[in-house]
């Protein structure tokens, strides 16, 4: 039996939701007077990522702090701090993101509007009154005014505009809205794969 010792940074992040979250946030510590896990832009310890044929994202009028934006977003008016963003992420005008990871879309909206066999999966999950109501879901991304705060968005979810995703209640286990398409695991709000979350929800 042989052992080697690592002396850098190792996360199992398939042990648990939360300590996923944390490996993504530990990338956002690269500030003044702050201590990094890791320093990802050391030569010997870079952190790669796929190479995706994206332009790069377009912000405009934005404060953003201690956060990694990923290629291909349109961010607007928005105040994102100590985050990840994902490609294509769209937040719009007067947003707050904080503590967040954000996965972003496979796609634009443009591709969802031009492929209409596509348009079902709009269906897979946010069956919430507004989708009832005959309300058309809102775009792709983060809406006007909604605040994200600790939370995990997953991958093409829509949320609308005046929303607050946060875990204020701090509830650590929460699965009766998840056929809306949010829940809270392990502390962490979550806003799952394809949601569509009407204006003004609020977790």
């Amino acid at each position: 039996v042989l052992t080697w010792r690592l002396y850098g940074y190792w996360a199992d992040v398939g042990s648990s939701l939360r300590t996923f979250v944390d490996a993504n946030l530990d990338c956002c510590l690269r500030s003044p007077g702050s201590e990094s896990p890791f320093d990802q832009f050391a030569y010997h310890d870079l952190v790669l990522s796929g190479a995706l044929a994206l332009p790069p994202t377009d912000m405009l009028g934005c404060r953003i702090t201690r956060s990694a934006i990923s290629p291909g977003g349109r961010i607007s008016g928005a105040t994102i701090s100590g985050s990840l963003v994902g490609p294509r992420a769209v937040i719009g005008p007067g947003a707050v993101i904080r503590d967040s990871v954000l996965m972003g879309a496979d796609y634009y909206e443009e591709d969802m509007q031009n492929a209409s066999a596509n348009i079902d999966e709009l269906e897979l999950s946010g069956t919430a009154v507004g989708a009832a109501s005959g309300l058309p879901p809102p775009p792709l991304g983060v809406g006007a005014g909604s605040i994200v705060s600790g939370a995990l968005i997953d991958k093409n979810a829509r949320i609308g505009r005046n929303c607050v995703i946060a875990n204020r209640a701090g509830i650590w286990e929460a699965m009766d809205r998840v056929g809306m398409g949010l829940c809270v695991r392990e502390g962490v709000p979550i806003v799952t794969k394809s949601a569509v979350l009407y204006d003004g929800t609020e977790l």
